[in-house]
C-alpha cells in the first residue's frame, strides 16, 4: 500500500512540475481526474482506506507514513508543497491554517473523483462539476478572491 501510494505521489509530482501557480495546478489535477476516471479513483481509494480504517494493518501503515521523510513522498506531502509555494507567492489566504487548506484540496479532488466515477458522467457534466469545484476552491482559499 505504501509503495503504491508513493508511486502515485511521484506520478502526480511529475505531472504537476510544469504547473504555473496554485490555480493552474488545481485545474490540472481536476482535469486529470476526468481523463483517468475510475483508474484515479481506485488508486486514491487505497490511500483513503488506509487513512480511515481502524485495523492493525492500517495503524502500522499510518505510523510508517507519518514520518516526516515518508510524508513528503506521499500525496498529502505534494499538497503541502503546493500550499507552501502558493503561500510564498501570496496566492493563498494566510488566515487559514495550512492543514485546513491541504484538507480542502484533498476533499475537493476526492469529490470530483466520486462525481466522475459514480455517475459515469458525460464529458459536459464532468466539466461543469470541475468548474464549480475549481471556482469554490479558489473562492475559499485564494487571497485575491477574498
Amino acid at each position: 500500500v505504501v509503495y503504491h501510494t508513493r508511486q502515485l505521489a511521484n506520478e502526480i509530482r511529475i505531472f504537476l512540475k510544469d504547473g504555473k501557480g496554485f490555480a493552474d495546478k488545481m485545474d490540472m489535477l481536476l482535469q486529470a481526474i476526468e481523463r483517468e476516471g475510475n483508474g484515479a479513483v481506485c488508486k486514491m481509494v487505497r490511500y483513503v482506506h488506509v487513512l480511515t480504517d481502524h485495523s492493525e494493518f492500517s495503524r502500522l501503515t499510518k505510523e510508517k507514513m507519518a514520518t516526516k521523510e515518508m510524508r513528503k513522498n506521499l500525496i498529502i506531502g505534494i499538497f503541502e508543497e503546493i500550499v507552501d509555494e502558493a503561500l510564498l507567492e501570496g496566492e493563498l489566504r494566510t488566515d487559514l491554517p495550512k492543514s485546513y487548506i491541504v484538507e480542502t484540496i484533498f476533499a475537493r479532488l476526492l469529490t470530483h473523483m466520486i462525481f466522475v466515477s459514480a455517475r459515469d458522467s458525460v464529458k459536459e457534466e464532468a466539466q461543469e462539476n470541475r468548474g464549480r469545484l475549481y471556482r469554490s476552491m479558489l473562492d475559499e482559499l485564494c487571497e485575491k478572491n477574498r
